[in-house]
């Protein structure tokens, strides 16, 4: 047995990052099919994929950018094509396009139920 196993559950539990859920069929989505997303503070995205698929993505940490007056998001997928969970997503926000960019830092990636989608004001709706 290595010690790779170890080393990474060590590091998931000192960043505070959770691993993807035990369903063995998460939904995972391309940063392509993303149509909207708001941010009600600095540490929470919700955005919408397709037509009617929800995500709330809580952060490790405030990412301020969030809270300006006209933020910019930049999604992007780390090593694969897919993102399936917090993991897999590479997030930055920028003040305007072209702004400085700040790291956001992902810490769990969750798709919304309909009932949850639903429940969610106007202002933090996609």
């Amino acid at each position: 047995m290595t010690a790779k196993p170890l080393l990474l559950a060590a590091l998931f539990m000192a960043s505070g990052i959770q691993p993807a859920a035990a369903d063995p069929h998460p939904r995972c989505f391309s940063v392509s099919e993303m149509n909207g997303w708001r941010s009600p503070d600095g540490k929470t995205i919700y955005f919408r994929t397709g037509a009617d698929h929800y995500y709330r993505l809580d952060l490790a940490r405030e990412c301020s950018t969030l809270k300006s007056i006209n933020p910019h998001l930049v999604l992007g997928n780390r090593g694969g094509s897919l993102i399936c969970s917090a993991l897999d997503v590479d997030v930055k926000a920028a003040e305007s396009p072209g702004g400085i960019v700040e790291p956001c830092f992902p810490k769990k990636l969750s798709e919304l139920s309909g009932a949850e989608a639903a429940a969610l004001t106007k202002e933090v709706r996609p």
